[in-house]
């Protein structure tokens, strides 16, 4: 349980936080995860994917709270600078946790939506490539927009939909060639392919930012409120799509029974993306990976 409310943000002791991860990723069970009741934030084992999104606004705030608990002494000019060397073992393992619960729901939420994680991810890195080129953005943290008459890119043309066959082939950063999922027709990837996939997303999107000169942007605190900000977005798709009112059950207002149409589907796998790059980008420059 998360005890927010002491002086100090506590989490009980692992052996050792970087070779546990993965271990915790496997034994985890996202809905299932108990919060103290100091915390009044119920958790609903409803597997619908606006319930799914809920949870992981839920896991963010448990984010938000560690970073913020953990840069509560440092000064405004200072707080940026959050390295997890400096903290003691059992903050570094709140900071793990949470960061495995979000990775778990985010999961979760692609399985809802029948959506291959890996393969989304890849497929917004691809984009990303071509709405950030190296020439025109190295060492600047502007937005996309900025770039639409070089790139072509605007914000109304930036499906992924078969970006560069991506769904197909993967080119890593070692310059091999694979097919992440060896599953057809790309579904839901499982926990344990995700997770033997995760040392090679984070070093592709570390190669990504480092090529554009971006490190010097990617601090913690701030890698953690873009990461903030991608969940507001990913909730924005949803959070009209249903729901009883005032007790009373609307056929059209609960969630929806039919799929989510093509466009739907591709900003949700644009904006889960996002979330899970942030992610393991924070990951990455807290030295938390391995």
């Amino acid at each position: 349980s998360f005890r927010l409310s002491s002086p100090k943000f506590r989490h009980p002791s692992i052996s050792s936080c970087r070779t546990n991860w993965k271990q915790m990723a496997r034994t985890s069970k996202v809905s299932s995860v108990s919060v103290n009741q100091d915390t009044s934030m119920p958790i609903s084992s409803d597997s619908s994917t606006r319930s799914c999104i809920l949870q992981v606004g839920v896991c963010a705030g448990k984010l938000c709270a560690v970073a913020n608990t953990l840069t509560a002494t440092k000064n405004e000019t200072t707080a940026d600078d959050l390295s997890v060397a400096e903290f003691e073992t059992e903050d570094v393992h709140a900071m793990v946790l949470a960061m495995t619960e979000l990775m778990m729901s985010l999961w979760e939420t692609s399985v809802s939506l029948d959506i291959n994680l890996v393969v989304a991810v890849r497929e917004k890195l691809e984009l990303n490539k071509r709405k950030y080129p190296v020439h025109l953005c190295k060492g600047k943290a502007g937005k996309y927009t900025e770039y639409s008459k070089e790139t072509g890119v605007t914000k109304s043309n930036q499906s992924t939909l078969g970006v560069a066959g991506v769904s197909e082939t993967i080119s890593n950063s070692d310059g091999t060639i694979t097919n992440p999922t060896n599953n057809p027709n790309n579904k839901p990837i499982t926990k344990e392919a995700l997770l033997a996939e995760i040392p090679i997303l984070a070093e592709d999107i570390r190669a990504f930012a480092t090529e554009r000169e971006w490190a010097k942007y990617h601090t913690p605190r701030n890698l953690i409120l873009a990461l903030l900000g991608e969940v507001g977005e990913l909730a924005e798709l949803v959070q009209w799509k249903g729901d009883d009112c005032d007790g009373v059950t609307d056929t059209n207002a609960g969630e929806p029974t039919a799929p989510f149409d093509s466009l739907e589907m591709v900003q949700l796998s644009q904006e889960l993306s996002d979330v899970f790059t942030y992610l393991l980008r924070l990951a990455t420059v807290c030295d938390l990976i391995s």
